[in-house]
């Protein structure tokens, strides 16, 4: 993690997602302003006021699912950790009761990331700040002050400003191989706010600024006046991030750490040809509705100006409703509307800014790959050049009749091609150089379905004789389609839904709502979860996985999937998947290119009402 996001930012936050359900209701006085931060702030966030957060836990079926009794094992072990690891070490040191603290604050919170330029360096560092609202906040300031002279430490008493302030130093570990590093944190008193923070002087500053206007505020600046009609909403929370400062810095940081190898002047260039140069600035608003959750991302990048990555991201303004052959069992479905051919050559172009020998390879490669074969293959030019624009990936539930052959859901990838057979050269080309080409088991032509497919057996790397070899990749091509399967249960599957006239997972009733919530499908991206059954899987696993702590070699051997058990947290207290499914309903995500950026929405679909507990 680059050094200018501090892992202090990162737990402050945490605590604010943690304990949010202990905030009391409450209405601003005087709501804190973007005003108050300078034009370096790197990042800034708005938490809306508790009483917002306590509704959405009400309304949303996340929240019914956090309260429900089969979760009750897990909840209170899960807070018993989370306050015996971090928060109470917390209140130890900073004198705050954090309970307290929460049930002060009536209105909206600020955190931001401002940029500190080092005395006597040229390097530039951050600091993180904080800004409670709340008129009891001013009494919990003076119980923490008398809390830690009581318990004998010595908190530095002082002012900042006008206002009263003291610190504490906050001991800080990162990892297990660096050692503990200690950070001072100032609070300040400032009724009705409460302001934390690492700099003094970024303390003074946002107290400057807050009792008359001084010039390079915030909003003055051209990136937060673009997104600010996103970041200035009555949702739940919204965050702005300063692209051109992320890069300035991140490109610093590259320079100083590795002036002459890859992550030097090669990664400095890499930044410019990924697109990152024209990024204006990211943005992120929470929403919370009735029967919903939305999140939606955009990033400001001129259509007239994306290259790189944002060049690549930029889907193609078609339909991308999820398509009729995707069947109504399926877990997910995601349609992109993107120009292969334009990506291929997008990504050569970023490869020879930044490795120009690389490039040449590449190059020489694909101009010759397959014109040694008989017939002879053109890949550039049959295949590369040719990809389509139409994509449609999607994960399904086998059908019963194929069970057999795979006890796990099938994954197939389907092109839209106009020449599909040219695919099944490409597949051909390829196989002359891979691993296993001189096998003539390897790859070859069977039947499924009335249709010529072919089948292709990856090369085995396992070490241990036990472990299963890889199942195999089919290919077959179809009218207008080109359809990649792994395991021939995916493939049979595939083949056979396309000869129905079933409805498909677009067809649901909660597919049609998720997806129009999310914007619909004309931008040229949509995805599709059907979440009570995509979500059983990883749940099961993780209720089934030892702790790390108990059994760290076999967390290892699973490849640590479990992202709740790596957070230290007992997921074997979690209930059976079925005790809690009712609380998965669908969820989708939509994307457009919009000509002042690129824009993601992602809607959580609560179930029908008659579902719900």
């Amino acid at each position: 993690m680059p050094r200018w996001v501090p892992s202090s930012a990162a737990r402050l936050l945490a605590i604010l997602a943690c304990c949010y359900t202990t905030l009391s209701r409450g209405h601003a006085s005087e709501p804190p302003s973007a005003a108050w931060f300078p034009t370096n702030t790197l990042i800034w966030t708005l938490l809306a006021p508790p009483a917002t957060w306590q509704a959405a836990q009400t309304q949303t079926s996340l929240g019914a699912l956090w309260s429900d009794p089969a979760m009750r094992p897990f909840r209170e072990d899960s807070l018993k950790r989370l306050h015996a690891d971090f928060l109470s070490p917390l209140e130890t040191q900073s004198g705050l009761r954090l309970s307290n603290l929460w049930s002060a604050v009536t209105g909206p919170s600020l955190f931001a990331l401002t940029a500190i330029q080092k005395a006597g360096s040229k390097s530039t560092a951050t600091a993180w700040i904080g800004l409670l609202e709340g008129v009891e906040l001013a009494r919990e300031f003076t119980n923490a002050l008398s809390r830690l002279e009581a318990s004998g430490s010595k908190p530095a008493r002082g002012s900042i400003g006008k206002n009263p302030s003291y610190a504490f130093e906050r001991v800080l570990t990162d990892s297990e191989d660096k050692p503990a590093r200690q950070e001072l944190v100032h609070v300040v008193s400032a009724p009705p706010f409460l302001l934390l923070g690492e700099s003094r002087e970024g303390l003074e500053e946002i107290l400057k600024r807050k009792e008359s206007p001084v010039a390079g505020a915030l909003p003055s600046l051209p990136e937060f006046r673009l997104a600010a009609p996103d970041v200035l909403n009555n949702g739940l929370a919204s965050v702005w991030f300063n692209g051109p400062w992320a890069v300035k810095l991140l490109k610093e940081e590259l320079r100083e750490q590795n002036p002459s190898g890859l992550l030097g002047s090669a990664g400095q260039r890499f930044i410019g040809a990924l697109g990152f140069d024209v990024l204006r600035a990211v943005s992120l608003k929470l929403q919370s509705f009735s029967n919903r959750l939305s999140a939606e991302w955009t990033a400001w990048v001129p259509s007239t100006q994306r290259t790189g990555l944002f060049r690549v991201l930029t889907p193609d303004p078609w339909d991308a409703a999820i398509p009729a052959f995707v069947p109504s069992q399926a877990h997910h479905a995601t349609r992109l509307r993107l120009d292969g051919a334009k990506v291929g050559s997008e990504l050569e172009r970023v490869l020879s800014s930044v490795s120009p020998e690389m490039s040449s390879v590449l190059k020489l490669v694909l101009d010759t790959l397959g014109k040694d074969l008989n017939p002879p293959v053109d890949f550039r030019r049959q295949v590369l050049e040719r990809l389509g624009n139409d994509w449609t990936v999607y994960r399904s539930e086998p059908v019963a009749a194929i069970n057999s052959m795979t006890r796990d859901a099938v994954s197939v990838v389907v092109l839209g091609a106009e020449h599909p057979k040219n695919m099944m050269a490409g597949v051909r080309a390829l196989f002359s150089i891979a691993p296993n080409a001189g096998d003539d088991k390897a790859l070859r032509q069977i039947e499924l379905e009335g249709h010529d497919v072919l089948r292709y057996q990856p090369i085995s790397f396992a070490s241990n004789l036990d472990d299963k070899p890889p199942q195999p990749v089919f290919f077959a091509a179809l009218t207008n389609a080109f359809v990649i399967a792994q395991g021939e249960a995916a493939m049979i599957h595939h083949l056979r839904n396309r000869q129905t006239n079933a409805p498909g997972l677009a067809a649901l009733p909660g597919a049609i709502q998720a997806l129009e919530f999310a914007g619909g499908s004309a931008g040229g991206l949509a995805s599709i979860h059907q979440l009570h059954l995509e979500l059983r899987e990883p749940w099961e696993t993780a209720r089934l996985s030892p702790r790390r702590d108990q059994d760290p070699a076999s967390s290892a051997s699973a490849g640590e999937t479990d992202i709740l058990s790596s957070m230290g947290l007992d997921t074997s207290l979690l209930p059976p998947f079925n005790a809690i499914a009712r609380h998965f309903y669908f969820s989708a995500t939509a994307g457009a290119s919009l000509p002042e950026g690129l824009r993601w929405r992602w809607v959580w679909l609560n179930p029908p009402a008659a579902a719900r507990p």
